[in-house]
C-alpha cells in the first residue's frame, strides 16, 4: 500500500454568490471549504525550500479571490471547478478532497454541504 502525505487547510470562511434561489443571487453567502491536497512531501522535507512545497498560504489566498469572483448556482458546480483549478495552479498536488459546507441553508440543520475528491488527470 502506498502512502500519500496530505497538506490540508481547514475551515477557510469565504462569502460568494452560490443558490439557485433569487434571494441567494441577491447577496454573497457564507461556505466553508476544507481542502486537502495529496503530495510527496519528502523533497521539501529534506531541501527545506518552499518552492518544493505545497504553499498552504497561497492556496489558502486563492480559494478566497476564487469563491469572490464566482457566481455558481449549484455547489457541485462551485466545488467541481474550484478543484480543477486548484490541480492546475498546484502542479505538486497530485490529488485533492473538497468538502464544502453552506451553513443555513435549510433551517432544520446545521448546515448542508458536499465533499468531493478528484485526481490529476
Amino acid at each position: 500500500m502506498t502512502m500519500q502525505d496530505i497538506i490540508y487547510i481547514h475551515a477557510i470562511r469565504v462569502r460568494t454568490v452560490i443558490g439557485i434561489l433569487p434571494h441567494e443571487r441577491a447577496a454573497k453567502q457564507t461556505l466553508i471549504i476544507s481542502c486537502e491536497l495529496g503530495t510527496n512531501t519528502r523533497a521539501a522535507g529534506e531541501a527545506d525550500e518552499i518552492k518544493q512545497a505545497l504553499d498552504y498560504a497561497a492556496i489558502c489566498a486563492d480559494i478566497i479571490k476564487y469563491a469572490e469572483n464566482s457566481q455558481y448556482s449549484l455547489i457541485e458546480a462551485f466545488a467541481e471547478h474550484l478543484a480543477a483549478y486548484l490541480l492546475t495552479a498546484y502542479p505538486l498536488a497530485a490529488n485533492i478532497c473538497l468538502d464544502i459546507q453552506k451553513p443555513g441553508a435549510l433551517e432544520a440543520t446545521r448546515e448542508v454541504g458536499l465533499r468531493i475528491y478528484r485526481e490529476r488527470k
